[in-house]
């Protein structure tokens, strides 16, 4: 448990920095970071868990975008 308030905290504390440095709009790399929760039915037989992912996103135009997603 004590793992879990650890990766919340530090993602929290990341997402804080990064929202205070808004990014301009012409700058087509953004790098995103989160915390998810997955959780599973029990007939599965998985256990439940927390795991933070990470991703880079580069921006072709408006409509198009490419992201490299990394989730333990």
């Amino acid at each position: 448990m004590n793992e879990k308030i650890r990766v919340i905290a530090g993602s929290l504390a990341i997402v804080g920095l990064m929202m205070a440095n808004p990014v301009s709009a012409d700058v087509p790399l953004t790098l995103n970071a989160g915390v998810a929760q997955w959780v599973f039915d029990s007939d599965r037989g998985m256990s439940d868990t927390t795991t933070p992912w990470f991703s880079l996103e580069y921006a072709f135009d408006d409509n198009w975008a490419a992201e490299l997603f990394y989730a333990e």
